[in-house]
């Protein structure tokens, strides 16, 4: 299953919609509800998703194209602990 994360304000108010195998879902209220979550619980279910479906760091950067310069090297801020 693949799916695609795009932002489309109608009206003047921010919707955060995903689309898995063609049909559009509405996450806005699942987004609002993690960004008033404490950000370590976040940071931990995030790590768990991602350990649980063996999913690289590598192959997050490039399905977002964050975090790398296009050269192979970590852009931004230095140090810390990563997602």
């Amino acid at each position: 299953m693949r799916g695609s994360l795009s932002s489309t304000p109608p009206s003047g108010c921010g919707s955060t919609v995903v689309e898995v195998d063609g049909e559009k879902i509405d996450i806005t209220e699942e987004m609002e509800e993690l960004f008033r979550r404490d950000q370590s619980l976040v940071k931990e279910d995030i790590r768990k998703f991602i350990g649980e479906r063996h999913i690289s760091q590598s192959s997050i950067a490039k399905a977002t194209r964050n975090g790398e310069d296009g050269q192979g090297r970590a852009s931004g801020r230095s140090g810390g602990s990563s997602v």
